[in-house]
């Protein structure tokens, strides 16, 4: 089975990118992990290693766009599952590895339908989409939706089907939020929960997942061979 993560970044936003490689992106056995950026004219950017160039536009308006190309690309290179995430996540892409989604087509964070939309839809910070997901969104007509995550939703919602919700992605800061500006470290991957991504952080706010599970996983290394863990 070829696993895929994909990162939907952008030029403008190249700081953040390089915090997640700083902190989690790192090659991990099972699993391909890529950045895609779409094209700007105002900027000269050389690809590193890890990214690839689509012919889309390269701004928020342009995300349906970018992950339309984004699955076209995947399905070109024999991806069976691509698990779609944002600059702002941290990932544990060994966790990812052990939560792919086999017998289900659309999960992450799910959310009911509401404020008029007709469709329920997973959080487009993290989530899991099948090859047969993927073939659908690849031949799909783009509308006026700019929220990616409503418009995958929405394209499979006429196919009839529905996002699962799992409980392993989690989103505990809120950009335009900031009621929830507090970060609650029980949120976070440790060795103790099955947590596989969580967001939203900016640039070095990513530290603090970073290290949380860095600490939690060097305590467990410590008294490994003194507990019983199940």
């Amino acid at each position: 089975m070829k696993l895929l993560c994909a990162i939907t970044g952008c030029h403008w936003r190249e700081e953040h990118l390089d915090w997640q490689r700083k902190t989690w992106i790192k090659q991990t056995p099972g699993i391909d992990i890529r950045v895609f950026l779409g094209k700007d004219e105002n900027c000269q950017h050389i690809l590193k290693d890890d990214e690839v160039l689509l012919d889309c536009a390269d701004n928020y308006k342009g995300l349906p766009e970018k992950v339309q190309k984004v699955f076209q690309w995947a399905l070109l290179q024999g991806y069976d599952y691509t698990f779609k995430t944002d600059d702002d996540m941290f990932v544990v892409p060994e966790r990812l590895v052990e939560s792919v989604p086999l017998g289900y087509d659309y999960v992450g964070r799910y959310w009911e339908p509401s404020h008029g939309y007709p469709y329920g839809f997973v959080s487009g910070g993290a989530y899991w989409v099948s090859r047969h997901v993927m073939s659908i969104i690849a031949e799909a007509s783009l509308n006026n939706e700019e929220a990616e995550d409503r418009w995958v939703a929405g394209v499979l919602g006429e196919h009839r089907i529905v996002g699962k919700h799992d409980d392993r992605y989690k989103f505990v800061i809120r950009r335009t939020d900031p009621r929830t500006s507090k970060m609650n470290p029980m949120e976070f991957p440790r060795v103790g929960n099955k947590v596989a991504a969580v967001g939203e952080f900016q640039k070095s706010d990513l530290l603090t997942p970073f290290n949380l599970w860095n600490n939690s996983y060097q305590k467990f290394e410590k008294y490994e061979g003194r507990v019983k863990v199940t």
